[in-house]
């Protein structure tokens, strides 16, 4: 009879363990994924915040960049400009985020704007300072635009500094100096020192003295990897750390899961009293359900927390949840959208980008993620789609606002080529005016010194043979003068390309060239002159010049091919040289200028710039620009 007994009792211990272990297992199933949702959730939050900070900051930056540049252009082309307060008030006047202007001769500064305040920079020999020399060494050897600091400036502050080396034929002159005090682009970054209610903020940099990672911003970050993302800013070498404030969610986690523990014990007791008394089943067994539906309940209201719209549809298209996210697009609310044909709740999407990725996914049981427009709404939305063996579930983000910043961008990049394109016509109308003045002044009043000498020459009556020689010398020196003149006219500004076209200026400065280096030149054409807007035409001459020069100084060609003809209403000028060619990779990672400009003159013309090259294999430039944009 006890062996009976202890054989009963064996079955109700087994549920009761069997229940505690499945509903545990629910239980820290529900935990884990509620925090793994909440987690990536948080990092995506701080991932957005960071990119966005990081935006705004480039965006600054280039701003520094483009007024730096535009000094520099002015120093190189114009020299040093008498009124230099008056341009850099100018530069300064277009961008409220610079504080100051500097211009430096080698390393000394000689100009600063504004001066009151900084008084004490004038004369201060940045390239012979040991704590300061290097990061500026850095931006002379890589020849291009790079931040220093933050740091302690000898007037006062603390700021960052932009240095753009200046180059006159080819020679160091100085720097370009942008001054932007440290809260001027914490401000224009959107930065918030004060710490927000969201995130943290931290700005650093390695110290190129002593190889330490140096903190700016009063903000204490522990450098959890955990808890941060950071992004490196190659402009200046920085690095911009962002952390959550928010870092409860693995102790919810964990109150959650112990809740669950305990609910789990509770309701195996439940079921070994369950088992144990049969004919309380019923009762318990609708206890038990309630608790599950407690649970599923639990879950819903974890994913009704999160900021992105989630919705799930069955293999039939009909909704089977929604979150409170997604009721924003779903006026009739859960009641009257659960069980709808989502295509009866929102017809306006069939047949668009959004329809066909839902079937994609739907076939082929693969994840979908696309970025499109909701026209009905107005608004660009980021989707993903991940499909199962009972239908999809669809998570999507609203952001309008990043695609606002990036046309912002797109406008601001059109902005500046067409100050670059006004810059250009600018030089050049400049250069012509110069050339004129060159040809028509000085060249008269040469001439007429020219026939003076040779009138006194022909009256002088003498044999003293040392003034005889003298004059004579004085005339032939006059007429070297004469030419050098000419030549200098010629070189700002052919005469030729005004007065009879592109195709004899190219032939014309093709033979000049041929005549200077020695280099064989062929020159082939299907047109004898074709009708351009004069910048058009006087853009093709410009690159056809810089693909000269840069065979000159660096292809060692002994022939060069050109050819200029139409095809399919384009002009496609086309050069060729058998020079010992150089990596086209390697020569856009360095960054060449020249290359960029003609790359840059193309683009004004809706035009593309394609440079073919190997080594020992020769180079072929070719130009092509649409003649129906660019016809007069």
């Amino acid at each position: 009879m006890n062996g009976f007994a202890f054989a009963g009792t064996r079955k109700p211990i087994w549920n009761g363990i069997a229940a505690f272990i499945i509903a545990a297992a629910l239980t820290f199933g529900i935990a884990s994924q509620s925090y793994v949702i909440s987690k990536e959730r948080e990092r995506m939050i701080v991932l957005r915040e960071i990119n966005s900070v990081k935006d705004r900051l480039k965006t600054a930056l280039n701003y520094d960049l483009a007024a730096a540049k535009t000094l520099a252009y002015i120093i190189e082309n114009y020299g040093v400009p008498k009124d230099f307060d008056k341009v850099a008030k100018g530069i300064l006047s277009s961008n409220k985020n610079i504080d100051g202007l500097q211009l430096t001769t080698k390393g000394v500064t000689t100009h600063v704007y504004p001066l009151k305040g900084n008084e004490s920079i004038i004369g201060f020999d940045i390239l012979s300072n040991p704590l300061r020399s290097k990061e500026a060494y850095k931006a002379l050897k890589k020849k291009q635009f790079f931040f220093a600091g933050p740091y302690e400036l000898k007037q006062g502050g603390i700021a960052i500094v932009g240095r753009l080396p200046i180059f006159k034929d080819s020679t160091f002159f100085g720097f370009s100096v942008v001054l932007v005090k440290l809260p001027t682009l914490l401000k224009a970054s959107g930065i918030d020192t004060l710490e927000s209610n969201h995130f943290i903020y931290q700005l650093s940099k390695i110290n190129p003295n002593t190889q330490k990672e140096e903190f700016f911003l009063p903000n204490k970050i522990q450098l959890d990897k955990e808890q941060f993302v950071s992004v490196e800013i190659p402009d200046g070498e920085w690095k911009l750390y962002v952390m959550s404030k928010n870092k409860n969610k693995f102790f919810d986690t964990i109150v959650f899961s112990v809740l669950g523990f305990g609910v789990s014990f509770i309701f195996a007791l439940f079921v070994w009293y369950l088992a144990k008394q049969p004919e309380k089943l019923n009762k318990l067994v609708e206890e038990k359900t309630s608790q599950l539906i407690s649970v599923q309940k639990a879950t819903s209201t974890t994913l009704n927390r999160i900021n992105d719209g989630m919705i799930s549809l069955d293999n039939d298209w009909r909704y089977t949840f929604l979150n409170d996210a997604a009721l924003a697009n779903h006026p009739k609310g859960r009641a009257g959208t659960l069980g709808k044909i989502i295509w009866d709740i929102h017809p306006q999407m069939i047949g668009s980008i959004f329809w066909y990725k839902y079937h994609e996914a739907m076939q082929t049981k693969k994840v979908v993620e696309l970025e499109g427009k909701y026209d009905y709404r107005d608004v660009w939305l980021l989707v993903k789609i991940y499909p199962s063996q009972d239908g999809l579930t669809i998570i999507y983000t609203d952001i309008s606002r990043r695609k606002a910043a990036e046309e912002k961008n797109v406008k601001t990049t059109e902005q500046l080529r067409q100050l670059t394109s006004h810059l250009q016509n600018i030089r050049e109308e400049e250069r012509t005016r110069i050339a004129r003045e060159i040809h028509d002044e000085l060249g008269q009043q040469l001439t007429a010194l020219k026939m003076d000498a040779s009138w006194i020459s022909k009256k002088l009556i003498t044999d003293d043979k040392p003034i005889t020689e003298k004059l004579s010398s004085m005339i032939g020196l006059i007429d070297s003068t004469v030419k050098t003149v000419r030549r200098i006219s010629s070189d700002l500004r052919p005469g030729i390309l005004d007065d009879l076209g592109l195709i004899p200026a190219l032939e014309w400065q093709g033979a000049e060239y041929e005549k200077r280096t020695g280099i064989n030149w062929r020159f082939h054409s299907n047109l004898n002159d074709i009708p351009l807007d004069r910048n058009v035409s006087t853009n093709v001459f410009r690159i056809f010049q810089e693909a000269f020069t840069n065979i000159m100084r660096h292809a060692g060609a002994t022939e060069i091919e050109t050819s200029v003809e139409k095809r399919n209403e384009n002009l496609i000028l086309t050069i060729k040289d058998n020079g010992q060619g150089f990596d086209v990779d390697k020569s856009r990672k360095k960054n060449s200028w020249g290359i960029i400009g003609m790359k840059e003159r193309a683009t004004l013309m809706n035009g593309e710039l394609i440079i073919e090259s190997e080594k020992l294999k020769g180079t072929i430039v070719t130009l092509k620009v649409p003649l129906i944009t660019n016809q007069l």
